[in-house]
């Protein structure tokens, strides 16, 4: 019992002191931080508000065609010199010529406006309206992805942590019971081929470790590549803030929270009304268009004063324009029946989505559970496999069964406390997973 007492301070030590000096190296940082970071730093992010500031440019643009545009040019020309026409008038003298004017100067401002194009500049000014919106839904599908791609890389580098500190504090044990082995083989109690088999064991358990620490190492680069964080740089897990109690609701309250949140369902439904903007603006071709046009001239000569002179002279002309494609009045329907087909796909693209979204959240919804419960498993296999050890470890003192009995129960140990600490990090990867099919993981 001196003994059990004795392994168990040194293992703590051991893990007390490992901490420590890991906290002095390492940067810890939250689940939340790492997020924020994370959502800060991503480029898919980026580009996908990139998109969305092009929609938006595309919105004003075509909005601006519904005020009057404004026009201003201007010009000068030289002209080579020729011989002013003389023009005869019969019964009289001589006649009279028209003067040659080699410099040219015209400006000229036009004003046009649209009155009536079909219906089309507005349904269009809404087609991209609605575009913009989904643009930014899209950004929000994104962050989504994004965030449950952080939060898998944050619990695998919690995992790869516990599991080392597992593999740490078996070598502990392992070392314990090498020199419980050693001292038994001094006495005459266990033989050399004993001692070989413990420092196999502990051979074995050291490349474990190794494999264990290059995982640490391996997450922690991932992660800090993701948060834009130097590559070498040490991260480590807010465990305090990470392991809370999971409570996991009805599979009608997830569904229903997708069903009502989930962006791919936003963006569908914002398509589906562009796509109904579209036929209306398919519809507007029947339509004649109809512009006021103004123009204003100041120009030397004018052209319209005749005799031509050279001097400044400002005129001005206004009218109204129709335009009507008669053509288009029997090909636009196939217009229209591509927008009608383009709405009619959109709406069951919807529908496709409702389907793999109510799978989704059902596949995570008993993954969650199954995670739940497999924790309390883990933690009951866990007890046993301590008291399984501490009883054979006692029998081996006892010399009452085989080395090879009591390395069985510390291999079933080993596999008990890492199992214990994977279920705990799956269960809390699953809830976020569960959440995030819902649409509600989104960090602002």
């Amino acid at each position: 019992m001196l003994k059990q007492i004795f392994f168990a301070g040194i293992s703590f030590l051991g893990l007390f002191v490992h901490s420590q000096v890991f906290a002095q190296t390492a940067t810890v940082i939250t689940l939340d931080e790492v997020i924020l970071k994370g959502l800060n730093y991503n480029k898919t992010l980026k580009i996908s508000h990139y998109k969305t500031d092009v929609q938006k440019a595309r919105y004003y643009e075509i909005r601006s065609s519904i005020y009057p545009q404004l026009n201003l040019s201007a010009s000068y020309t030289r002209l080579s010199n020729v011989n002013e026409p003389l023009i005869h008038i019969p019964g009289q003298e001589g006649g009279f010529s028209f003067p040659s004017l080699v410099n040219n100067y015209y400006s000229r401002i036009s004003l046009a406006q649209p009155i009536f194009a079909g219906f089309r500049l507005k349904a269009a000014t809404e087609l991209f309206r609605d575009n913009i919106l989904a643009s930014q839904v899209d950004s929000q599908i994104d962050s989504l992805v994004v965030v449950i791609d952080l939060v898998t890389l944050y619990i695998n580098l919690y995992k790869a942590q516990l599991n080392l500190d597992v593999n740490r504090n078996n070598i502990l044990q392992i070392d314990q019971h090498l020199k419980e082995v050693s001292d038994f083989e001094k006495a005459g109690m266990a033989l050399k081929n004993d001692v070989l088999k413990v420092q196999l064991e502990k051979s074995n358990a050291q490349q474990s470790l190794l494999d264990a620490e290059n995982a640490v190492k391996m997450a922690s680069f991932n992660l800090s590549l993701q948060l834009g964080m130097p590559p070498e740089n040490v991260i480590q897990t807010d465990t305090a803030a990470l392991v809370q109690p999971l409570e996991i609701k009805s599979y009608d309250y997830y569904l229903e929270e997708a069903l009502r949140s989930r962006p791919e369902l936003k963006a569908s439904d914002l398509r589906a009304d562009a796509a109904v903007k579209n036929i209306k603006i398919s519809r507007g071709n029947y339509y004649p268009s109809v512009n006021f046009t103004a123009n204003g001239y100041y120009a030397n000569p004018n052209i319209r004063v005749i005799p031509s002179e050279q001097k400044w002279v400002g005129t001005w002309d206004a009218g109204i324009g129709i335009a009507w494609d008669i053509t288009g009045l029997f090909t636009n329907k196939y217009k229209i029946e591509e927008a009608n087909t383009n709405l009619l796909q959109l709406q069951t693209l919807h529908d496709q989505e409702s389907d793999a979204i109510k799978a989704e959240v059902y596949h995570n919804y008993l993954t969650a559970i199954s995670a739940t419960r497999k924790i309390e498993l883990s933690q009951q296999a866990l007890q046993e496999a301590v008291l399984n050890y501490a009883t054979e470890n006692n029998r081996y003192l006892n010399q009452l069964i085989l080395l090879s009995d009591l390395t069985d129960a510390n291999v079933a140990l080993l596999s008990a406390r890492l199992n214990a600490v994977n279920t705990k990090a799956d269960a809390v990867l699953a809830y976020y997973r569960l959440l995030k099919s819902t649409g509600n993981l989104n960090y602002k």
